[in-house]
């Protein structure tokens, strides 16, 4: 994925964690036959070395664009809001 350089400010880790667990299960439950979660994780990073998995970003909104379709969108306060959750 590209990084905040890259044009996506305002964008911490943890919001770069969240959005690339929820593209790993996005994709992950709808493979036939199921593939584990590590396995789809791998292959998303590997995509992404080769320029294919990108995020896209406006004011409001957070896109993860994989292989040129969304995966994932989210709302920039949501996803704020969602990377600060304390899930312990």
């Amino acid at each position: 994925m590209t990084t905040q350089s890259d044009g996506i400010p305002w964008l911490t880790n943890r919001e770069r964690d969240l959005l690339a667990h929820l593209s790993t299960i996005t994709v992950q439950r709808q493979l036939k036959p199921a593939r584990s979660y590590q396995r789809v994780s791998d292959a998303l990073a590997e995509i992404a070395e080769d320029g294919q998995v990108l995020l896209r970003a406006d004011d409001a909104n957070v896109y993860v664009v994989i292989c040129g379709r969304v995966i994932v969108h989210a709302a920039r306060d949501w996803l704020r809001w969602a990377a600060t959750v304390d899930t312990n």
